[in-house]
């Protein structure tokens, strides 16, 4: 019966494969297939980025597409979706991809809940008292914090639905691909012990570039979220899945050192181990695929910018950034602990004149270094 299972499930992975990369032999896509869903999973990553890229996005890989259709999206979500109107808290991820999301529910006075794992858990924004202007800067990925409350991990909230980022959804099935970080399943999982319970709606918002049709759901693990609800610029689909969503946090999947960069799941930790008192098991160690990079006649030159501001939002660099004549869109990550900033430009610009003039220039109180490498490359 598992070896049938196995035998159905690299059936699906290289159907839908091949519908993505019609170029690969089938031998490719075959040891693709047989590596395990990690592999298969950033694959699919990989393709949808380039197809997104390709005058969809304006945010590099490794990352949600930020879709121009991104407000329409949004729109389609206020009006198709019936559980809409009569919400009163939605939560909403703090990804620039979902900003529309959250500025519309603000500005319709309903209540948002916005995860951040690494610095808290949730934080709550009630915009009863706010102004537009306060409203505005509450929707920034990093300027919520000024803005609502804590939540406690033991407190009760009521939670309408949830929106989440999406690299890839099956319309089908409603199975949902990430950007592998695994952060919006444990921040669902989080949500779970806040008493949300499977029948809450998960709800994404992509460009329907991002569909990818007969995902193989044998190769979805079990921490994976799957999605009730697609939002397109074009259409809502309610794909009614039947797959499980996860209710515990798979602490051997989980490192020391991703636990430590996420201090809620770390509190989560403490307090089962208080209440057992018993250790929880940790993974020994995390096997992630390398950073993706393209071939190298399709690779870009990068621009990578680090000695930031802790604090520093990419709306605040991409402006000071503008002001240097730097134009390129640019996008915030975090190396070994420390803000960096990636803007990737056109293949064969010269962007020495770039570099000179973002390096040693201030931004809040912090003088910027900036050095050139392909797209790609570890900082």
């Amino acid at each position: 019966m598992e070896a049938a299972l196995r035998s159905r499930a690299r059936r699906a992975a290289l159907a839908c494969w091949n519908r993505l990369a019609s170029s690969r032999s089938s031998s490719d896509v075959a040891a693709l297939a047989e590596s395990g869903e990690a592999a298969w999973k950033w694959a699919v990553r990989k393709k949808v980025w380039s197809l997104c890229e390709s005058g969809v996005s304006t945010v590099p890989r490794n990352r949600y597409p930020v879709f121009r259709g991104a407000n329409v999206a949004a729109y389609t979500l206020s009006r198709k979706l019936p559980e809409y109107r009569d919400s009163f808290c939605v939560c909403v991820g703090s990804d620039t991809v979902l900003k529309p999301v959250r500025t519309m529910l603000l500005r319709a006075k309903k209540s948002v809940l916005i995860p951040h794992l690494q610095t808290g858990t949730f934080r709550m924004i009630n915009p009863a008292a706010m102004t537009t202007t306060q409203i505005a800067e509450a929707c920034m990925k990093g300027k919520f914090v000024n803005f609502g409350r804590d939540m406690k991990m033991d407190e009760f909230v009521i939670v309408n639905f949830i929106v989440v980022g999406s690299v890839a959804v099956d319309p089908q099935t409603g199975a949902r691909i990430g950007k592998g970080d695994g952060l919006e399943d444990m921040e669902y999982v989080l949500l779970r012990r806040m008493k949300i319970n499977e029948k809450t709606l998960v709800v994404t918002t992509v460009d329907d570039k991002q569909l990818v049709s007969d995902m193989p759901i044998e190769l979805m693990a079990k921490h994976d979220v799957p999605v009730d609800v697609i939002c397109t610029p074009t259409r809502i689909i309610f794909t009614g899945t039947s797959l499980p969503k996860p209710t515990e946090i798979l602490w051997d999947k989980l490192t020391l050192e991703r636990l430590y960069e996420l201090g809620a799941v770390r509190d989560v930790k403490n307090k089962i181990e208080k209440e057992t008192g018993k250790l929880v098991k940790l993974s020994p160690a995390q096997t992630r695929p390398p950073p993706l990079k393209r071939d190298d006649a399709d690779s870009d030159p990068t621009i990578f910018i680090s000695e930031l501001n802790p604090t520093v939002t990419e709306e605040e660099l991409q402006q000071h950034l503008k002001q240097l004549g730097v134009r390129e869109p640019v996008s915030l990550f975090k190396a070994r602990q420390k803000l960096v900033a990636r803007v990737r430009v056109p293949q064969g610009s010269d962007i020495a004149p770039s570099i000179s003039s973002i390096e040693g220039s201030e931004l809040k109180g912090w003088r910027l270094k900036a050095r050139q490498d392909v797209w790609g490359a570890q900082i």
